[in-house]
This record gives structure tokens, C-alpha cells and sequence, in this order.
């Protein structure tokens, strides 16, 4: 496909994280973004940011979230965010870890087949909550792993 990444493609934005602990972007000295050859900043937005629900998940539509960059013409076909919001205060039981796996699949499969040859979601209960563990697997051959803990000590 000819839209495929070539492996030494700067394709996301670099973050770096301060003495706080908190992630922002990274800025050049000629004022651009720093660019990097991961997906960490893409996933981060689009696990932290919400889908917006439909009418049969939520009937409220006051209710249904979603990110107001999403209802742009030029988004029709591109929507960023997931629907693990729907998670966030549940019971740390497999079903709901199912169901948040479910949501990161859902949200990170429009990287394939573009920019990554296949991934792979897979979630853990743990004491403390539920962690995710996601596999990017691009076409270089270059693997990716990225471990999230979505939330801890809920519900």
C-alpha cells in the first residue's frame, strides 16, 4: 500500500516529562514541534480523549460526550478519542476489562493498516485496577509495546 509509513518517518509529536511528573510537548529551538518515530502521543490523545456515544449506548444526548474536533466536515471519516469513559467508574471485573480492551481496539484501529501492519490489545485486572497492554507491530518490522494503567482503585 502506498500510504504506508517508511520506518525512519518522524510520525508523532515527542513528549517529555517534567520534575512534576507531567507529559507536554517538546518544542525546537526554531519554535516547531519535536517530532519522533512512536505513537505515544497519538494513543494518549485519542484513549484520553471521548467518542462521542451513540443513541442506542446513551439516550440522553446531553449526555453522550464526545470531542467538539470530531464534528468537523473534514473529521467525517477520522474520528480521535474512545469510549473507555464509559469505564472509568466501574467494578474491576473481567467483563468491564473486556469491555475496556474492546474500546482501546476500537480506538487505535485506524492506525492499521496506514501507519502500523497489526495490533494487538490485551488487559489486565489488577489490584488496583485495570491495565492495558497494547503491541504495535509496524511495517519496518519494529515493535512497539506500550503498557497503560487506565484508572487504579475505582469502584
Amino acid at each position: 500500500m502506498s500510504t504506508t509509513l517508511v520506518a525512519t518517518e518522524k510520525v508523532d509529536i515527542a513528549l517529555v516529562e517534567g520534575d512534576d511528573g507531567i507529559l507536554d510537548i517538546e518544542i525546537a529551538s526554531d519554535g516547531d514541534f519535536v517530532c519522533t518515530g512512536g505513537f505515544d502521543t497519538a494513543i494518549i490523545n485519542d484513549l484520553q480523549s471521548e467518542l462521542r456515544a451513540s443513541s442506542d449506548e446513551q439516550p440522553d444526548a446531553m449526555r453522550r460526550g464526545g470531542w467538539i474536533g470530531n464534528e468537523t466536515p473534514d473529521t467525517q471519516n477520522y474520528q480521535v478519542g474512545s469510549k473507555l469513559y464509559f469505564y472509568y467508574r466501574v467494578r474491576n471485573i473481567l467483563k468491564n476489562k473486556n469491555a475496556s480492551v474492546d474500546a482501546v481496539k476500537d480506538s487505535l484501529s485506524k492506525y492499521v493498516p496506514k501507519y502500523l501492519k497489526e495490533i494487538e490489545v490485551t488487559g489486565e485486572l489488577t489490584t488496583s485496577g485495570i491495565k492495558i497492554n497494547t503491541v504495535l507491530k509496524r511495517y519496518s518490522g519494529k515493535i512497539d509495546k506500550l503498557s497503560f494503567n487506565l484508572w487504579e482503585l475505582t469502584g
